[in-house]
């Protein structure tokens, strides 16, 4: 594609109308990103007729291949999909008594096949926000980052950061690999990159911090570290997730059922914070079931256990002021027995 200089004539735009051997027509729409030279798109039908128009752009070579593609992604899918199930197989004796370890198992699974297959660019939700809260917290202790444009385009909301552009098939995605690799200057580019990132988030980024600065330190390229940084968060859940489900005595297999929704696991293999929230909260609550059900038991009060609720509610709440009344629950633990004491006494 030939593309305009500037971002004021919009993203590049194809419509393609394919007719197959019955006549029926199917269009395919896509917005092409500013970064990549090629816009590649798979039809997988057998087709009559091809028309292809084209908006802010214009179109200087034309290939069709009538081929059969070998998608790795595909297979790495159909390879965890057969290993997780011939796990549970397996081991469906000592796994039904162990709700965490499949949990973990196919959180696990799902989990490294989005981090591996989803484009590096952004697909997330704010995830542009929470990388430049992860470079902030990387930088340290120089405190500033020179930044190419290749990934200052990825820190921006603009029209070649829209979520509208990101690629949609396997080439685009290896050519867009292949530009940050080669474009992705994090020692010696030309944009100075400073943030202010709230301190009381820094927990909830550790985990994507130190895979960045991993990365870094050992020279790898772009797209390597940020494959990193959403591994590093999918591994933060799956630990926490797997806390939570192993302390809680009550539950378990409802609390693996929440953990393993598809919006977690994809939030988990993006850039975020949210999924430390979630993980802090639900290991809170398991701490805080754990403590009750010691009270029931006649135990007296566990200050272990409210100890950890309560440290596990406020690291869930720092990084998200909304979730602040999830802290008191901390004071219905201390509350609790006092309550216990009242109700004895009076019969």
């Amino acid at each position: 594609l030939d593309k305009p200089e500037g971002e004021a004539a919009g993203a590049p735009k194809l419509r393609i109308e394919l007719t197959d051997k019955n006549g029926d027509i199917r269009i395919v729409e896509d917005s092409n990103p500013y970064n990549l030279a090629t816009e590649t798109i798979n039809v997988r039908d057998g087709l009559k007729a091809v028309t292809v128009s084209f908006e802010n752009c214009s179109i200087r070579t034309l290939w069709i291949y009538n081929e059969l593609t070998f998608d790795p992604y595909v297979f790495i899918f159909a390879f965890l999909l057969a290993l997780c199930g011939s796990a549970l197989i397996i081991f469906r004796k000592w796994l039904t008594k162990r709700p965490e370890a499949v949990f973990a198992v196919i959180a696990l699974c799902a989990g490294i096949c989005m981090c591996l297959s989803l484009p590096r660019d952004k697909v997330g939700y704010d995830e542009e926000e929470h990388l430049k809260a992860i470079l902030d917290i990387s930088a340290f202790p120089e405190g500033r980052l020179y930044l190419s444009d290749a990934i200052y385009d990825q820190l921006s909301v603009s029209v070649r950061s829209s979520s509208d552009l990101i690629p949609g098939s396997l080439e685009e995605m290896r050519e867009l690999d292949h530009y940050l690799s080669e474009n992705g200057d994090y020692v010696t580019g030309d944009n100075v990159f400073e943030h202010d990132t709230m301190k009381n988030r820094a927990p909830a980024y550790a985990s994507q911090v130190a895979a960045v600065k991993l990365g870094m330190i050992l020279g790898l390229s772009w797209p390597v570290i940020l494959v990193l940084a959403r591994l590093a968060d999918l591994f933060m859940y799956v630990l926490l997730m797997y806390a939570a489900i192993r302390k809680t005595p009550i539950g378990k297999w409802l609390l693996t059922l929440i953990g393993l929704f598809p919006q977690n696991i994809f939030m988990a293999s993006t850039l975020s914070y949210d999924p430390f929230v979630s993980g802090c909260l639900f290991l809170g609550t398991a701490y805080m079931f754990s403590y009750f059900s010691m009270l029931d038991a006649g135990e007296g009060a566990a200050f272990r256990e409210l100890f950890m609720m309560a440290v596990f509610f406020i690291l869930g709440c720092l990084p998200k002021a909304v979730y602040a009344p999830m802290m008191l629950m901390s004071l219905a633990g201390i509350t609790a027995p006092v309550y216990k004491m009242i109700k004895r006494e009076n019969g």
